[in-house]
């Protein structure tokens, strides 16, 4: 039997191994109510009995009993769809004459752990232990028990039994929370429990108590009216004389064990805010709203979408999201919702960090079923959290794209674990404020977004769009995407505003034009208007009967005027704590807050419940922020130019005293104190954090700040080192050429000599992506010269391994081998695995490229073996694609195989166009050494059209070369012929780039064996002798192999037989020193035809490495395939009359 997991609480749902039990799955009515049934009784034996009256009351006790046989059978196939046929369950168990649902190890029900919360938390050690289980008890009841079946007989007990449970936990806890000074999650309790019985007077006490002792004295007497009211409506009683006795201790302010002189904010006439956005009415959105809860629905049915919801700043976009999220918990979907400040736009991935971070918090057991390869990403993102290998990146780390796109993937795949489970909507509002990183990683996702499991819910403010390219072109990418949907937000009409105020029974409803005319119908300034007035006592408690707006009410004439009017009601000690909420700038935890703001505990809880209270501030996963970003907006504007100044110099020292927030952040509040020195560490800090996270344009606006803030040469050369890196990565080459000879100009002019090294490898990087390899080189060995003479041993090892890669492109092969091996040893000298790995697979690719395949397949599998315990995708994805072309050149093919499938596996993981496009291309060639032509056509065009779709030059022209001898293999000399006169002059206008060497001796080769084929042995012959030179100019082994063979043919063909054997003899010579089979085995065949007394030797070894070939080949249809082609068969046929 597999995992299974209840939830009985609320509608019943059930999970088996984590994959939900859809309600379809159930047969019959019966048989869920059956289950439902024993589960109620779980651990309890029920008679069948009692099963039979519940179920089948007006049938015979016959055939109620077989019903109940059927039923129980169909219940027990729901749970356990393996189950054999009449064999026992594990799960639900038959004993005398009544059945047993038995949870074990394996089952989770929440009615059980609730209980057991409960139980555990009478047995508590300590008080916080005893809030721990209490909460947990509440958290666990999402509903009544079996909310979708109200009437069952079966459940009406039960239901009351735990409902009463339910609401005994809920007060006790907030009980708990109350003693504690924590108010306000004691009055959130309290409001949700009367959201399960209304009419319970006790409830609605301990609601006054604790509003009272949060400073919120009239709130506290509106819930007693409230209170009154009901019972006089439901039950026609007056409160009961406890609660009336309480009302009068509040309306004297002697609460009997209440010390009032300590409360917080003293106790006045200022009443509470009632017109709270996140408590009025949601009006004038119905549309909108339906537009949302369709993409939920679809969510549900299995398809993904993306819901764009804009307009102006306070139209109502976060009050619209929390209305769709809240419909989406209550259908049993999982939410998770961050949003993005104007500061973090500095930060990198903040917005992502807070959704990595929820996601922990709301699954902390998913992590563990990440591969290792993610949790190293995610390490980067929540170090604190998760243990990972990976480093922050240094100046020596490689930074691509590529590897951007790792760090996406490991957050995608965490999120799936999620979304997989039961649907998962993920909200980020305003974005026109998130950073770089997360806006790619956004659009990462969007493109994605079909197989993911997740609805993706986005706001932003118009108005940013149309200022900000970078977000513009973010969302046109979006809404190109046929899954998306936008949701434009209006203002309000004057019918939408007296819907509103119809449902405040103090506001005269024919206010709703005034209200209009005042706001234009912007939802915030209509309630920030009514709190201002309410808080300003110009709003009556009761209704008056008035028509028109009393006088004397002076409405504001700005957003601004009415947020003042409402600080205006604050104390002293409330308003500087806004304040440096403020400054900040963006959500701030309560210690941080503690630290910064120089407040005991009691105190500062009491502020902030107050606040809180007051709707002037949300609490929210990471900390306290602002209701509205308007408020925070016209405080910090409010602070005098010096108080801004000592305030960001505060928070500065703060943080760095305490280890807190990013480098990006410090800078911040360091630029805007004018601490410059400060500013400048952080900012430098925070590039170099932006390049490891691969966030190059934020990277080098962080670079470019401390240029603009730095006067000494080591912060500006550091500065133009990374800005130029940057620059690189982004391809903006003449930008990053022009800050690389600044920055090499003014470290040569201070005589910084380890500077100039740095900058010179910078320079050699940049050199080496744009132009050709001779030129690179230059660059390169003067960068070495500079490495060695500050004898910086990685950068050493970093420009030896650039360097052979230049020499293998220019084709100096052996030049190449050798830089690679000096890499390597100073890799090892810098106990550097990563760099160490690198330089193995470039050795393996060198090795492959001159034909020494052993040795090529040596190199790889240590470079593999060298990340075992730290793996880089990037790498081993590397090191995959070379050991197959090692393993295919030496004969393995099965294994080659093998090897570049795994290689397209973690491509598709990573998403690395370069190999999902060159991977086809190497199977071409392994199928077309097989003699699969048409399995090679096949690949080979699909790497053409790759590589054509992702901008991939190099892999194109290796596809069409392949195609080409596909074609000939296959006969069709016209479309080979065609193809290789349009290749051969791309390749001579260079459009190709690097490894030109390459395309010429493939091309030549190519083009011998059409004119072998065709009939023109004499001009193969040239092209073999053209290839031979070029091939020994390269040390191409293979080639060199290859262009002997060739001329073998070529003589046959021209009857000159003697020459013809010597070439086929040196042919199968260099085929056995460099283990190339196909050679072997050709090259022997044809010998056999022109001397037969020296060819039985050679024939045999070919025929033994044919039969091993096969022996390997695990697709018998391939393995077929190339026993039954003409070259195999002619092989066995030489010299052998049987």
């Amino acid at each position: 039997m597999g995992v299974i997991r209840i939830q009985a609480f609320g509608p019943l749902r059930l999970w088996l191994n984590e994959e939900p039990v859809l309600d379809k799955a159930w047969p019959t009515q019966k048989s869920r109510q059956l289950f439902e049934i024993l589960l109620i009784h779980y651990g309890r034996l029920v008679p069948a009995d009692k099963l039979m009256d519940y179920l089948w009351p007006a049938l015979s006790v016959k055939q109620a009993r077989n019903n109940l046989w059927v039923t129980m059978s169909q219940t027990r196939r729901v749970l356990e769809p393996d189950l054999a046929p009449r064999a026992a369950s594990t799960f639900i168990l038959k004993q005398g004459d009544g059945y047993l649902l038995q949870p074990n190890q394996d089952c989770w029900i929440d009615i059980k752990r609730f209980q057991e919360s409960i139980d555990q938390a009478q047995h508590a050690a300590s008080s916080s232990e005893a809030i721990e289980h209490l909460q947990h008890a509440v958290d666990l009841y999402l509903g009544d028990l079996f909310t979708h079946d109200p009437y069952a007989e079966w459940a009406i007990q039960p239901r009351r039994q735990l409902r009463e449970a339910f609401i005994s936990t809920a007060l006790e806890l907030a009980s708990a929370y109350a003693h504690q000074g924590r108010f306000r999650r004691s009055i959130k309790i309290c409001r949700y429990c009367l959201g399960f019985d209304p009419s319970r007077e006790s409830i609605y006490r301990a609601l006054m108590l604790y509003l009272y002792c949060a400073g919120e004295k009239s709130e506290a007497l509106h819930v007693y009216e409230a209170a009154r009211q009901m019972l006089l409506a439901e039950i026609g009683v007056e409160p009961a004389t406890q609660t009336k006795i309480l009302l009068q201790q509040i309306q004297n302010q002697q609460v009997i064990g209440v010390d009032i002189e300590g409360q917080y904010p003293p106790h006045d006439d200022t009443r509470s805010a009632l017109f709270l956005l996140s408590q009025m009415p949601l009006v004038g959105r119905t549309q909108e709203l339906k537009q949302l809860v369709d993409l939920i629905h679809e969510l549900k049915n299995g398809r993904c979408q993306i819901g764009l919801v804009t307009g102006e700043s306070g139209i109502g976009k976060s009050r619209l999201l929390q209305e769709a999220n809240e419909k989406a918990r209550q259908g049993g979907l999982a939410t998770l919702r961050i949003s993005c400040h104007q500061i973090e736009q500095d930060l990198l991935y903040e917005p992502l960090i807070d959704l990595v971070r929820q996601m922990h918090q709301a699954w902390p057991e998913l992590i563990k079923s990440l591969a290792p390869v993610w949790l190293v990403e995610l390490g980067f993102l929540l170090p604190d959290l998760i243990k990972s290998p990976r480093q922050a990146v240094n100046f020596y780390d490689d930074v691509t794209e590529t590897r951007q796109g790792h760090l996406f993937q490991a957050v995608l795949q965490y999120l799936s674990l999620a979304a997989h489970e039961s649907g998962l909507i993920i909200t980020v509002e305003d974005i026109q404020w998130a950073d770089e990183g997360t806006l790619l990683f956004l659009h990462y996702l969007g493109r994605r977004i079909n197989a993911s499991g997740i609805l993706l819910l986005l706001s932003y403010r118009q108005e940013e769009r149309d200022a900000d390219p970078q977000l513009a072109n973010f969302l046109h990418q979006l809404q190109r995407l046929p899954m998306t949907t936008t949701v434009h937000l209006d203002r309000l009409t004057a019918r939408d505003i007296d819907r509103l105020l119809a449902a405040q029974p103090t506001l005269p409803e024919n206010w709703a034009n005034w209200l209009y005319a005042e706001t234009l119908g912007n939802p915030f300034f209509i309630v920030s208007i009514l709190q201002s007035l309410v808080e300003q006592q110009l709003i009556p408690d009761e209704p008056t009967g008035q028509t028109q707006p009393p006088s004397g009410i002076s409405l504001p004439h700005s957003i601004k005027e009415s947020i003042k009017e409402r600080l205006r009601s604050l104390e002293t000690k409330a308003c500087v704590i806004m304040e440096w909420l403020a400054v900040y700038g963006r959500p701030l935890d309560f210690q941080t807050l503690k630290a910064i703001s120089d407040q005991e505990d009691d105190t500062l809880l009491e502020i902030v419940d107050h606040l809180l209270q007051r709707n002037f501030l949300l609490e929210g996963a990471d900390g306290f922020e602002f209701s509205h970003h308007k408020v925070a907006e016209f405080l910090y504007a409010e602070l005098s130019d010096i108080r801004r100044i000592v305030s960001h110099q505060k928070i500065g020292q703060t943080l760095k005293r305490i280890g807190k927030d990013s480098p990006a952040l410090l800078a911040y509040h360091f630029v805007r104190a004018g601490n410059t020195e400060l500013a400048i560490k952080y900012w430098l800090q925070a590039g170099q954090a932006a390049l490891g996270g691969y966030a190059l344009r934020l990277a080098a606006s962080h670079f470019s700040s401390v240029l603009e803030l730095a006067d000494k040469p080591g912060s500006r050369l550091e500065a133009y080192i990374g800005l130029g890196y940057a620059l690189t990565i982004l391809d903006e080459v003449d930008e990053a050429a022009s800050v690389l000879q600044v920055g090499i100009t003014l470290a040569e002019k201070v005589h910084d000599a380890w500077r100039i090294a740095r900058l010179g490898f910078r320079y050699a990087q940049l050199v080496s992506r744009q132009h050709p390899s001779d030129a690179a080189a230059v660059e390169i060995r003067h960068a070495l010269l500079l490495a060695e003479k500050v004898q910086d041993e990685n950068l050493i090892a970093r420009l030896l391994l650039l360097l052979s890669v230049a020499q293998a492109s220019n084709g100096m092969l052996p030049d190449a081998l050798d830089s690679v091996i000096q890499a390597r040893t100073f890799s090892q000298k810098v106990k550097d695995q990563h760099l160490e790995a690198q330089t193995l697979n470039e050795l393996g690719f060198i090795y492959t490229q001159l034909g020494e395949f052993k040795k090529g397949i040596d190199a790889v599998e240590k470079a593999l073996a060298l990340q075992a315990s730290s793996p880089d995708p990037g790498i081993s994805t590397y090191s995959w694609n070379i050991l197959g072309r090692g393993l295919g050149g030496f004969g393995k093919y099965q294994q080659a195989l093998e090897a570049f499938e795994t290689c397209r596996q973690q491509a598709a993981e990573l998403e690395d166009r370069f190999f999902l496009a060159q991977v086809p291309n190497m199977l071409g060639w392994l199928y077309r050494e097989l003699y699969a032509f048409e399995r090679a056509e096949q690949c080979d065009q699909e790497s053409v059209d790759l590589a054509i779709k992702y901008d991939k030059s190099p892999i194109e022209i290796s596809a069409r070369l392949n195609l080409c001898l596909d074609w000939l293999g296959m006969k069709r000399w016209d479309d080979s012929y065609v193809a290789l006169q349009h290749i051969e002059k791309q390749i001579a206008a260079g459009q190709f780039g690097f490894h030109q060497w390459r395309w010429r001796l493939r091309l030549l080769h190519i083009w011998g064996h059409y004119y072998l084929q065709t009939g023109h042995p004499e001009l193969a012959l040239s092209n073999s002798e053209n290839l031979w030179d070029l091939a020994q100019e390269v040390n191409a082994q293979k080639y060199m192999c290859l262009s002997q063979q060739l001329q073998g043919d070529a003589l046959i063909e021209l009857v000159r037989l003697d020459e013809a054997a010597i070439a086929l003899q040196r042919a199968v010579q260099l085929a056995i020193s460099i283990a190339y089979r196909p050679v072997l085995w050709e090259a022997g065949c044809q010998l056999a035809t022109i001397q037969p007394e020296i060819s039985q030797e050679i024939l045999a070894k070919g025929r033994n490495l044919v039969r091993e070939t096969a022996s390997q080949l695990l697709d018998s249809d391939l393995q077929q395939g190339f026993l039954n082609s003409s070259t195999i068969q002619a092989l066995f046929a030489a010299n052998n009359p049987t």
